[in-house]
């Protein structure tokens, strides 16, 4: 979940003529479901080969939804074989397969359905012992591009900017933490409460290319994401 601030705005009566330091930022929601069946155990074999340990396939989905004047509403299937590499202490998983979306734009008003795009992610988990214990982790996904930004909608050039024709960018994005353990300091059991930094890449946001410029928006509102992120994780 994003708060943002009053430079990502939420779509409110105030934006129109208003100070945009006087608008409150969106909120955003973000759910990502992955579920991963075990080949080896489905077909009762040894799937492990060179620097793999097991083969999965996997399933899920995303959704996203936000207030902004863009007001996403993302729903987004993907499915494919994932491949678990040997990592002592931890794992390191890598996935190729398809994916499908749908959803809307808020320039336009209208839904979009995108076309069958490749997607290619890992996730990964690394523990270290320093004098505290800790764990580098993360995940990325890379996803080709989707086709036009409002494939199938009829578009006023003169109020949105052609643009919005122009064909979709592959959209890269992905989370990294560096996680240390500090259960004792709150006289908890080992790994039951983490802390530290955390850093996000998003490269094209919804697949659209960057610094796109509207003629109806102020200034560059697609820019790449380099976020610093305070993280707290805890287990119960």
């Amino acid at each position: 979940m994003l708060w943002a601030s009053h430079k990502d705005p939420s779509n409110t009566p105030t934006n129109y003529g208003a100070a945009m330091d006087k608008v409150p930022g969106d909120t955003e929601v973000y759910v990502v479901y992955r579920s991963n069946f075990d080949l080896g155990k489905i077909f009762k074999t040894n799937m492990a080969f060179g620097p793999v340990r097991e083969v999965d396939f996997t399933v899920g989905f995303d959704f996203d939804s936000t207030n902004n004047y863009f007001a996403s509403n993302k729903k987004f299937v993907v499915a494919g074989p994932q491949f678990g590499l040997n990592i002592s202490k931890g794992f390191w998983n890598i996935g190729v397969g398809v994916c499908k979306e749908q959803n809307y734009n808020g320039f336009i008003e209208q839904e979009v359905d995108f076309k069958t795009q490749g997607v290619i992610w890992t996730a990964w988990s690394k523990t270290f012992d320093i004098g505290v214990p800790m764990v580098w982790k993360g995940w990325a996904n890379y996803l080709g591009s989707k086709g036009n930004q409002t494939p199938g909608a009829a578009v006023n050039s003169a109020d949105y900017g052609t643009n919005l024709n122009n064909p979709t960018k592959p959209e890269t994005i992905g989370d990294t933490y560096l996680m240390f353990d500090v259960s004792k300091a709150f006289g908890r059991k080992p790994g039951a409460i983490f802390v530290g930094p955390g850093f996000e890449f998003w490269n094209n946001k919804f697949g659209a290319p960057n610094k796109t410029d509207f003629a109806n928006v102020n200034g560059d509102n697609n820019q790449p994401v380099h976020a610093i992120m305070y993280c707290a994780e805890f287990h119960f």
